[in-house]
């Protein structure tokens, strides 16, 4: 698998790793539903930190980002979350990152940060 799915051990967080051989057409809905299974096995609503370690085309991120954002059927939507951010070097996804702030998709702010660790401090803050 080029993604992995996992949860901190003693914070709310779960951190998403999206490789370099990461095929955001074929591999979400598997990618949704790893983080969905730990969801659904936690008492309370989880951080989600997404560790982006590859390049998106424009189509791919079109996809996936209107996919998570959905108002009624996003991941990111998900009642038992409490907030998403990006953690990324790359320039286009942080600015898409800070482009969901809008309302063609619903308005949904994202953190985006350099590093996973990064992230994680700010949640666990």
């Amino acid at each position: 698998m080029s993604f992995s799915v996992e949860k901190v051990a003693v914070d709310p967080i779960i951190v998403t790793t999206l490789c370099e051989d990461y095929r955001v057409m074929d591999e979400l809905p598997a990618c949704d539903q790893a983080v969905l299974d730990i969801i659904e096995t936690t008492d309370e609503p989880q951080f989600l930190v997404v560790e982006v370690c590859t390049y998106f085309s424009m189509d791919e991120m079109i996809y996936a980002l209107n996919r998570q954002t959905h108002p009624e059927t996003g991941l990111w939507r998900h009642p038992g979350l409490r907030g998403v951010a990006f953690a990324t070097s790359d320039e286009a996804m942080k600015m898409a990152a800070k482009g969901l702030n809008t309302e063609a998709f619903h308005y949904m702010e994202i953190e985006v940060f350099d590093t996973v660790d990064e992230a994680v401090d700010y949640f666990v803050a």
